[in-house]
């Protein structure tokens, strides 16, 4: 495709003005040198037309062609070159065209330095631009395509962390279910009547990045449900839950390896009652989730926040977010902490 065939109604028009204003002037100084208006105008619409073919044809070659760095030296050759090709096919036209005279044939032989010049200048210019804004666009192309390839890159480690939650929560629950057919038959027939609802929940929305809070905490419930039904009475919840923060968007199941967490930390390691309390609270365009637990200080030295449910959360903040501040932990005295940070648009 030709260089100028990419051109819009509007730059071809304007071109064509750039042209016939260059035809105006190049006749009006040539007239002024005392030559005949008839001779001025046939020498604009010669010389000018050869110097658009040629700089038109540099910058179709230059446009599919670039030279590299290194050979940047042939482009100060190729416009020396052209200038002279151009200013001998201008004084073969003339003399043909304008035959009879001889005063302006005496003329241009003394303005050849001048048109020479102006002819490599203009020919060296277009071949710059052209080489200028095919390397930007280049260079713009380029950082588009890093673009979708580190989005890609992106959703693909989400899909990878969002899909390692379910074999791992379920890997558990089996386990829960397993403990349960021997000693509570029944517990165990509603545990599995309720982890199918809660999975066929998730593969409703696996193809939404993105949830309301409060679809995301009724997931969780239904979670906890299945909880409940292996711990009973020791495991007890805690939600309070802002209702200006209802309506806040957050990542489709990013409590529920932060809830699975406190499950694992503060009943797996105890047999004492254990309540898990989730706040929420919204503040300058950020959403605050905060869930504690007690746990047993000697039993949990190891805990450093490093887990695979904390991590998995904290990893998945930052491809969406990319900040690495939107979770915090803290122990104090008996009871962990885990703080998440959601940015909401304005």
């Amino acid at each position: 495709m030709l260089f100028f065939s990419s051109w819009n109604i509007k730059t071809k028009i304007a071109v064509v003005l750039l042209f016939c204003l260059l035809n105006f002037l190049h006749t009006l100084i040539v007239n002024q040198l005392g030559n005949s208006f008839q001779a001025s105008f046939f020498d604009s619409i010669i010389s000018n037309s050869l110097l658009f073919l040629f700089c038109s044809a540099s910058a179709n070659i230059i446009f599919h062609y670039q030279p590299s760095a290194k050979t940047a030296w042939k482009l100060l050759l190729w416009c020396i070159i052209l200038a002279v090709i151009i200013i001998v096919l201008q004084k073969i036209a003339i003399s043909r065209i304008i035959k009879l005279d001889s005063t302006f044939i005496l003329n241009f032989d003394k303005t050849i330095p001048v048109r020479l010049v102006f002819a490599f200048l203009l020919i060296g210019i277009t071949m710059l631009a052209v080489w200028i804004w095919k390397y930007a666009l280049y260079q713009s192309e380029n950082l588009s395509r890093n673009t979708k390839a580190e989005l890609l890159e992106k959703e693909a480690e989400l899909s990878k962390l969002t899909q390692q939650l379910q074999p791992h929560f379920l890997f558990n629950s089996l386990n829960s279910i397993n403990s349960l057919i021997s000693s509570k038959p029944e517990d165990a027939r509603k545990m599995i009547q309720k982890l199918s609802d809660f999975f066929r929940g998730t593969l409703r929305k696996n193809e939404n990045t993105f949830i309301k809070l409060e679809e995301e905490i009724k997931h969780i419930n239904l979670y906890l449900d299945i909880e409940k039904t292996r711990f009973g009475h020791r495991l007890k919840t805690n939600f309070i839950i802002n209702q200006k923060t209802e309506n806040c968007i957050v990542p489709h199941l990013i409590l529920q390896p932060l809830i699975e967490n406190s499950i694992k930390y503060g009943l797996y390691e105890t047999t004492n009652d254990v309540e898990i309390v989730l706040k929420t609270a919204f503040t300058n365009n950020m959403l605050i989730i905060e869930i504690t637990n007690p746990i047993d200080i000697e039993s949990s030295r190891n805990l450093n926040g490093s887990g695979f449910g904390l991590s998995s959360v904290s990893r998945r903040l930052y491809l969406l977010y990319s900040r690495m501040d939107l979770l915090i932990t803290s122990i104090n005295e008996n009871i962990f902490s885990v703080q998440i940070k959601i940015p909401q648009q304005a």
